[in-house]
């Protein structure tokens, strides 16, 4: 359903899914804000609910009933603030081959495996020393192969350092790990700074698009750098750039694999000490089904990482001979490592092309908009479930949270 709120410049903005991202409800004027005496509580269903199947899903600056969410609406800064790395670090979900952990919290260390757990140093971000009971010899938990190879181990091995802001893993996994996002998305613009300072030369990747199939399977889709490295070796990645599709942790197909600058794989080429402090900066651009990624030079600088044009590789998802059918939907995006210890990610740029315009309230049922001024009032007479329609997905950039809207004021958040 659509109320009369949707005037022509709303209705091409919600028939394009660009709805608003992020910013702070604020009365600049001082004058009282009158709050609808609603008090809609939300309840709960599972993401894989077959009830959600086919339902369209976009983005609006959305919030329920929840105390977190009161609090986003009522104390957020003005215009669009993508997630920090602490935001991401601390409550986005962690891939690790064919395992999805919802937070760090949910993790369980695979049984025999308890002795990799030590304690992550919180200076240098790597596991302390400890003992294999099977030969009772010291060993270093981020290269051995019984605790990097475990995935539940790999996904523990993050930390999160500020001045600067970066993610960090210590271990030297055998599985594709990272971070991914708790909504899915089809148009946005992500830029990262990647990085290690161990001399190792495997894959550091920024993730496109990741999807679950019905059989269980994670598909992903990566923008990846590697100085040449055994895991890069697969159809063609010894070029050190190209855009990885996988299936669970097999890497299905390499695109547009080339050299960036060259490679220095370790024993092999460049001066062989692999990734050894360098940097580069990876873009991607995704549009619905055109996806284009760049990539710069190596540098041990980060004020000198230009793209280079070079490097552009471009996909269009509804070319079905590339493979990529599954991922002609909104997907998840992220953040992933495959056997690099040491690897970092920072200066992370996201955007996405929509507009500050409006804030939904479904406790209250209320919408906001912006005038020209950047004050947000409340739309006398609207309601956030006929703005946004029903049944819909609803996901909150900010929060990264999502709601299924099942019927007028009645509502639902995906867990």
């Amino acid at each position: 359903m659509r109320s009369n709120l949707f005037t022509k410049k709303h209705l091409l903005v919600y028939l394009l899914g660009f709805l608003p991202v992020l910013f702070l409800m604020q009365n600049c004027d001082k004058t009282p804000v009158q709050f609808t005496q609603l008090n809609l509580q939300e309840g709960e269903v599972d993401n894989t609910s077959t009830s959600l199947n086919d339902i369209p899903s976009k983005q609006a600056l959305v919030y329920g009933s929840s105390p977190e969410d009161r609090q986003f609406l009522e104390d957020r800064i003005t215009n669009f603030k993508a997630p920090g790395m602490d935001q991401i670090f601390g409550n986005w979900r962690r891939l690790a081959g064919s395992q999805i952990y919802p937070t760090a919290n949910d993790i369980v260390m695979t049984p025999g495996t308890e002795y990799c757990f030590t304690t992550l140093d919180p200076l240098t971000g790597f596991w302390e020393l400890t003992i294999d009971p099977s030969t009772g010899n010291q060993i270093n938990p981020s290269t051995h192969g019984e605790c990097a190879n475990d995935p539940a181990f790999s996904a523990s091995s993050w930390s999160f350092f500020k001045n600067p802001d970066r993610l960090h893993t210590s271990t030297n996994a055998g599985v594709f790990n990272g971070f991914i996002s708790g909504i899915p998305y089809e148009n946005y613009t992500n830029e990262v700074t990647l990085t290690s300072d161990k001399t190792d030369d495997d894959v550091i990747s920024l993730i496109i698009a990741m999807l679950v199939d019905e059989q269980g399977v994670v598909h992903s889709l990566s923008a990846s750098r590697s100085q040449g490295g055994f895991v890069a070796h697969a159809q063609g990645m010894d070029f050190g750039w190209g855009i990885i599709y996988r299936q669970n942790n097999e890497i299905i197909n390499v695109f547009g694999a080339r050299s960036v600058g060259g490679t220095n794989e370790n024993k092999v080429s460049g001066d062989k000490k692999g990734w050894n402090g360098r940097k580069t900066r990876v873009k991607v651009n995704r549009a619905g089904n055109i996806i284009k990624a760049e990539a710069s030079n190596w540098s041990m600088e980060s004020t000198n990482l230009s793209y280079d044009p070079e490097s552009l590789i471009e996909l269009d998802l509804s070319d079905n001979s590339l493979g990529l059918e599954i991922f002609k939907k909104p997907a998840y995006y992220g953040y992933g490592v495959h056997s690099q210890s040491g690897a970092q990610f920072q200066d992370i740029v996201f955007s996405m092309p929509f507009q500050n315009e409006f804030i939904y309230d479904l406790q209250g049922d209320l919408v906001y908009e912006r005038n020209e001024k950047g004050v947000y009032n409340v739309l006398s007479g609207q309601s956030a479930f006929e703005a946004l329609g029903y049944p819909s997905r609803i996901g909150n950039v900010e929060t990264q949270k999502e709601f299924h809207l099942e019927s007028f004021r009645k509502y639902s958040r995906i867990k």
